[in-house]
């Protein structure tokens, strides 16, 4: 397995350039163009990539369609025209390709709609960061000068970075991991640009508890005045999503200890909490405070078999809530303009995520959602600059497998490594091997809350799928077991309805599960 990102590229390429004497395919090129594209941001080498790969592999139907969809991706990350042609090709050329082919067509007619209502036009896209310190982004300062951030590379480090100088900002002090088990997490800016509210890791456990501590932290942007906020042994997680305009109360999501979840609002000056609303074990994953303080808004799986999302509307009082955004599609991580008129949300209702925008009053939506910008990915809100700007961060990382033969005595590749998992490229993980050796098992990221486990057989190329009900561990389910006899697959993951953490097994044939 190979994982692609701002963190690894220089062990990717040192890998690569080791295999001396080993002939470049075109799943090479391949990959250095999804390199040069999501993890560089280079879209225009990327593209003269993808060309190469069309001309000269074009017998690979597959690798060329796959090539010429991508091409239409950076073009349009570019706003360039030439998009429409990649994808006409693939319609009209590789139409024996169906899932590169509908992809094709869902893009054409997404850039149809834009089209014919101009709602796209002016809109610009810019990246103003990325590397490992993006991993944990936090939100905007009001200013629109700063990012917050955690450096992960120095233990967990709160950071800011000065985005038009470039440059970063510890404001907690940590050197490195060993000095201390504890890290930062969740930010987020006061209205005045002045603080900074945090979740905070420690190893610190409350009496007769075994529940480590994760407690709300408040410092001030120059790293001065650092003080614990709110921490509480019934509380087994909690992260900040804004502040009330006046900076008196901070909103908070957090996780009982019985895996029941509640919006709450945290005074800033005493500690104290006030409850507004409680869930079972789905919880939101973004919330956002309206500019007048009267409203939140979050996004809530309304179903419990399913892992799409709808946005609701709920008084800051936590006296009325309504529904604002009902719909089949997913719809996530909303977030209130500036002017308090507008939430803009993710949705991939055009069959990729896009941004949409839809207008608010005080007793719900105001029409329908209208699209702002297409394909901008699983983006997470960051808030506005003054100027209108919206900041939202996107993951670029890839985890792909690859299959090579190897010489046993050296451990040197006698051949150039191919893609495993052709399918979903860049979120396949965890591969392991059957005990027969004829089939291997892997875990297919097919969204943020989605994982799908998957067994490939070797010898007919069949394979199977399995949805396990659990949520599997972001990073500990990033390893498969079989058992001996091949009929059961263990994993770390946490049950969907009750919350229980550990070990579950999968059986192979029906996908079912139990508890370890």
């Amino acid at each position: 397995m190979k994982r692609i990102s701002g963190i690894v590229i220089v062990g990717l390429l040192l890998t690569f350039g080791a295999e001396q004497g080993l002939a470049q395919s075109g799943y090479d090129l391949f990959q250095q163009a999804l390199v040069k594209e999501r993890a560089n941001g280079q879209m225009q080498q990327a593209i003269q990539l993808y060309q190469q790969i069309v001309s000269e592999y074009g017998r690979d139907r597959a690798l060329a369609a796959k090539a010429l969809v991508q091409m239409g991706r950076a073009y349009e990350m570019l706003g360039r025209r030439e998009a429409r042609q990649a994808y006409e090709r693939v319609v009209r050329e590789f139409a024996d390709q169906s899932e590169m082919a509908a992809q094709a067509r869902t893009r054409l007619a997404a850039m149809n709609r834009i089209e014919e209502d101009g709602r796209e036009e002016g809109v610009v896209v810019r990246r103003v960061w990325a590397g490992p310190e993006v991993e944990l982004l936090g939100s905007v300062s009001p200013d629109g000068r700063y990012l917050s951030s955690v450096d992960m590379a120095t233990g967990g480090n709160l950071i800011i970075r000065d985005i038009a100088a470039g440059e970063n900002r510890s404001l907690t002090g940590k050197t490195s991991w060993l000095s201390s088990n504890e890290y930062a997490l969740n930010s987020i800016f006061s209205p005045d640009g002045q603080r900074i509210a945090y979740t905070w890791f420690s190893m610190e456990r409350f009496p007769d508890s075994d529940g480590l501590s994760y407690e709300l932290r408040i410092i001030n942007r120059d790293g001065s005045g650092m003080r614990r906020l709110y921490r509480n042994e019934e509380i087994s997680y909690l992260e900040p999503h804004g502040w009330t305009p006046d900076g008196a109360q901070v909103l908070m999501l957090f996780q009982n200890r019985d895996n029941t979840y509640q919006i709450a609002l945290v005074s800033a000056e005493d500690g104290s909490a006030q409850v507004l609303k409680t869930f079972d074990w789905r919880r939101p994953r973004h919330m956002s405070l309206s500019p007048d303080g009267k409203s939140v808004v979050y996004d809530f799986p309304p179903r419990e078999d399913s892992s799409k999302r709808d946005i609701f509307l709920l008084a800051a009082d936590g006296t009325r809530e309504i529904p604002l955004v009902e719909h089949a599609a997913n719809d996530l991580n909303p977030i209130w303009t500036p002017d308090g008129n507008h939430v803009l949300f993710i949705s991939d209702r055009t069959g990729r995520m896009g941004l949409w925008a839809l207008k608010v009053a005080a007793d719900g939506a105001v029409g329908s959602a209208q699209l702002v910008k297409s394909d901008v990915g699983q983006g997470s809100p960051l808030g506005f600059s003054p100027e209108g700007g919206f900041y939202y961060g996107v993951g670029i990382g890839e985890r792909n497998i690859y299959m090579a033969t190897l010489e046993p005595a050296t451990a040197s590749l006698l051949s150039q490594p191919v893609p495993a998992a052709e399918t979903y490229m860049g979120a396949n993980s965890a591969p392991e091997w059957s005990p027969d050796g004829k089939s291997f098992a892997y875990i297919s990221q097919r969204s943020r809350e989605q994982s799908v486990v998957v067994i490939r057989n070797l010898q007919t190329g069949a394979q199977r799928e399995f949805t396990p009900d659990i949520k599997l561990h972001q990073t500990r389910a990033r390893r498969l077991r079989w058992s001996p006899d091949g009929s059961t697959l263990l994993a770390f993951g946490q049950s969907r309805k009750g919350g229980e953490r550990g070990i579950y097994r999968i059986d192979v044939e029906t996908g079912a599960v139990s508890f370890e």
